[in-house]
Order: structure tokens, then sequence, then C-alpha cells
């Protein structure tokens, strides 16, 4: 995950340590929520990606040291869209701190296998943001 978030990071060095910063921040925000500290911490790690389609701006609109033109600001808002689609094979949820990705279609039950190796609290997370509010949504793994 975060050789992913550091490639997003590595075209554009202005940012200097901005994913790591966004961790540190989401963290402490979703601590400071009541959450527990190892689910702060999957929603800080998680946090990290939140520019990963950034990779699929053009280096002339990502990089460019003046304001952005109306047209490269519609472009540029597309990263998310595009992280969107390098994250996820669809829409659904992920496993925090694992390889577990799934895909949900609205009205249906949706079942996974996955063997955890050890035993905790896995934050389930929707890696989608569609404007529709289940961005928001998650829920957690229990494994003892």
């Amino acid at each position: 995950m975060l050789a992913l978030a550091r490639g997003a990071e590595a075209k554009d060095m202005d940012t200097a340590d901005h994913v790591g910063r966004v961790q540190r921040l989401s963290e402490v925000l979703a601590g400071s929520t009541g959450m527990d500290t190892q689910r702060a911490s999957d929603v800080g790690w998680s946090a990290m990606l939140h520019d990963v389609g950034k990779l699929h701006v053009p280096d002339k609109i990502l990089l460019k040291p003046g304001p952005l033109t109306a047209a490269e600001w519609k472009i540029m808002r597309k990263h998310t869209i595009w992280g969107a689609e390098i994250l996820a094979n669809g829409d659904g949820f992920e496993i925090a701190r694992t390889r577990v990705n799934m895909m949900l279609i609205p009205g249906q039950v949706g079942r996974l296998t996955h063997v955890f190796r050890e035993p905790g609290e896995y934050l389930l997370i929707c890696h989608e943001y569609c404007g529709m509010g289940h961005h928001t949504m998650s829920g957690k793994v229990i494994v003892e």
C-alpha cells in the first residue's frame, strides 16, 4: 500500500510527504471520534491512497506551476475516478491489512472466503467515492 501511495506522490515532488501527513492526520481524526487504536490506524493507512488516481493525470496538468484552467480542473477532478479504478475491479469493500477486495452489487448478498493468519479486528471499508454516501460505510471483521 505504501509503495502505491508513494508512486502516486513521486510524480509531484512539491507534495513533500503528503501521503504521510494524510495518513497521520486521518489516524488522529479517526481516533478523536472514539475509534479504537487499530481501527484508527487502518483508516490512516487506507487514507494514504486517496490520490493514487493522479497517476493518470498528465504531467503538464499535475506539474503546472500556475493556476489550472477550467478544462484542466475537469481532468484533475477525474483522479478520484481513476483511483477507484486502480484500486478495485468494481464497487465494493476491502478489508484493511489484507489482500481482500470484494465486489458488491446493490440488492445482492456478497460472499467471500478468506483465511486470516492473525487474530484481531480488521476494518471493512468502502473503497470507492461515488457521492452517494456509501463511502462513509464501514464495519469490522473480528478474528479470534
